[in-house]
């Protein structure tokens, strides 16, 4: 049977033969590797086995390079089950800052404050049961190492209500979602740190000195594995959950300090529970890990269920569905100056002087899809405030709640300011 030409003379199979694409699968699906079939975990991962056969038989910087692979993995499952997209210079600068945090004199100050005033030294010799423990590693790991871990989220926290929109939203943190995700990405940075400086080092120097430094690496290198692997059941566990009630706090402001409270004490529960799980047998440690990767995921279903963004979300969008366009095509001129006008943005006080958000939480007005139509999108009312919109020759007032659909040539009386709507496409 002979091959049947398309339009463009390409060849396709019939019954029994195969197509040209077919044939070379890669003409036809390369578009869609990057989205679908995992190439850059793939490519990172080439890099990294490359890097470790180039770096046989220098110890340090192959653990290095195989600890960063391994926090990548484990950060890599955090990031694709929250679904949410963030910069990447902003997590590892999250990661950097961590680092940072434990090279300066913010650790000996913590130290006195939550090892030496409070009843936290963790550094005790001493056996003790498994409540004394707990107690212990509450106070000078939980409390210290959270706190300390979770100061990265609150600056991305602080460095997002300096930005204008659309900035503002892709790296502040507003939602439980940008929590997690900042706060798993400093909690890597401190595992990386913590292991490849101290713990690693330590054993290198306590078994070589007794054993030969070559039995020495080898303890090092069974140490190194699972402090990272276990990180993901671990510190970026208690970090991420912490992460979720600072987003959490962010989103319902009349409950702020409740919430933190909730959050911090929790967070430096498991890693006590953790920690003073030794002191009972392997199994509790099982049982432990077990419950604090529970918390985490738990905590993503949930953050992934209330954002403000669940329609942008890459991991709650059905297989095949038409997912919601994401370009700005509106832009809203304000005395000289422009905001984009996303699926989704969040619109400040700091964006419009004058207005009042009518929940307390500083935003005014918000992008919203239409609950029949999500192709279309509106500017909805979250001041306290009347808004008088005037498009295609009528005028309208738009009460707080309500919505007015973004179009061209629409303008918006806000009361202390005009705004002019256009289409930036």
């Amino acid at each position: 049977m002979a091959r049947k030409k398309r339009p463009g003379g390409a060849l396709t199979g019939g019954p029994g033969l195969a197509s040209t694409s077919q044939l070379f699968p890669f003409l036809s699906t390369g578009a869609a590797l990057r989205e679908k079939a995992y190439l850059v975990p793939a490519v990172a991962t080439v890099i990294f086995v490359v890097a470790m056969f180039a770096t046989r038989g220098d110890p340090f910087r192959y653990n290095l390079i195989l600890g960063g692979f391994l926090a990548g993995a484990g950060y890599y499952v955090v990031y694709r089950l929250c679904g949410k997209q963030k910069p990447w210079w902003l997590l590892v600068g999250a990661m950097l800052t961590t680092v940072l945090v434990l090279r300066s004199p913010l650790l000996p100050l913590f130290g006195v404050i939550f090892r030496d005033l409070l009843p936290g030294d963790v550094q005790r010799t001493a056996p003790g049961s498994f409540v004394a423990t707990f107690v212990r590693h509450f106070f000078g790991a939980g409390l210290m190492e959270e706190l300390m871990k979770a100061l990265p989220v609150l600056g991305a926290y602080w460095l997002g209500r300096s930005l204008r929109s659309p900035w503002r939203e892709r790296v502040g943190i507003w939602e439980p979602l940008d929590g997690i995700l900042v706060g798993t990405a400093s909690a890597v940075g401190f595992t990386l740190f913590e292991t490849l400086v101290d713990y690693v080092p330590g054993e290198i120097q306590r078994v070589g000195s007794r054993a030969g430094m070559g039995v020495g690496h080898l303890l090092g290198l069974q140490l190194l594995i699972p402090r990272i692997v276990g990180s993901l059941c671990g510190h970026m566990a208690y970090s991420g959950y912490l992460g979720y009630f600072i987003g959490l706090s962010i989103l319902k402001p009349a409950t702020r300090w409740h919430v933190l409270g909730v959050g911090y004490l929790s967070a430096a529960a498991l890693h006590a529970f953790w920690n003073a799980s030794s002191t009972v047998g392997p199994w509790m440690s099982v049982v432990v890990g077990s419950l604090s990767y529970a918390f985490l995921a738990a905590a993503i279903l949930k953050a992934r269920q209330i954002s403000p963004t669940r329609s942008q979300n890459f991991a709650t969008q059905v297989l095949g569905a038409a997912a919601p366009a994401l370009s700005a095509r509106f832009t809203l001129h304000l005395a000289g100056r422009a905001l984009a006008l996303y699926a989704d943005t969040q619109v400040w006080e700091q964006d419009l002087p004058g207005l009042q958000a009518q929940a307390g939480n500083g935003v005014v007005a918000q992008v919203n899809h239409h609950p029949s139509d999500p192709t279309i999108l509106g500017l909805r009312n979250l001041s306290r405030g009347s808004w008088t919109v005037t498009a295609a020759g009528n005028t309208r007032q738009v009460h707080p709640g309500q919505s007015v659909k973004l179009a061209a040539r629409t303008t918006i009386n806000f009361g202390p300011l005009h705004g002019d709507m256009r289409d930036s496409r």
